[in-house]
């Protein structure tokens, strides 16, 4: 088992290391058997931002992941690469304004989609993949 303590650590080091604000909406879609489902739940909430829990139906439309972005105006994402790649193949992907920063893990990070996504959004892209 490991202590709360670790998962206060983790919350602490991504504040300091990658800060939001109650200015910040995150996006909550990521499921809560995935350790990367904690940074969701807990950042915003630590901050007083706002914690936006994802519609579960999203899976079966990737453009209805684009439209909750949107009608919420996210600024904070947390996605795997291979669905990076999907969403910004998507010619919605013009509509979003309000996102700032994506953090993507669990998956390599490919330089070439690293670069698509620099043409398409202007955003901070963080790789954080793999727990250590």
């Amino acid at each position: 088992m490991i202590s709360h303590q670790a998962l206060c650590n983790h919350t602490q080091w991504m504040q300091d290391a990658f800060p939001l604000n109650e200015k910040d909406k995150v996006l909550q879609k990521t499921p809560i058997s995935f350790d990367a489902s904690v940074w969701e739940f807990y950042a915003p909430l630590v901050v007083g931002a706002q914690l936006v829990m994802a519609q579960p139906d999203w899976r079966k439309d990737s453009s209805s992941l684009i439209e909750m972005i949107a009608q919420h105006q996210i600024t904070i994402v947390q996605m795997v690469p291979s669905l990076l790649q999907v969403i910004i193949s998507l010619e919605k992907i013009k509509t979003i304004t309000s996102l700032k920063r994506i953090f993507c893990g669990g998956e390599r990070l490919s330089l070439t989609l690293m670069v698509e996504t620099f043409n398409k959004l202007n955003i901070e892209l963080i790789n954080l993949y793999g727990p250590t």
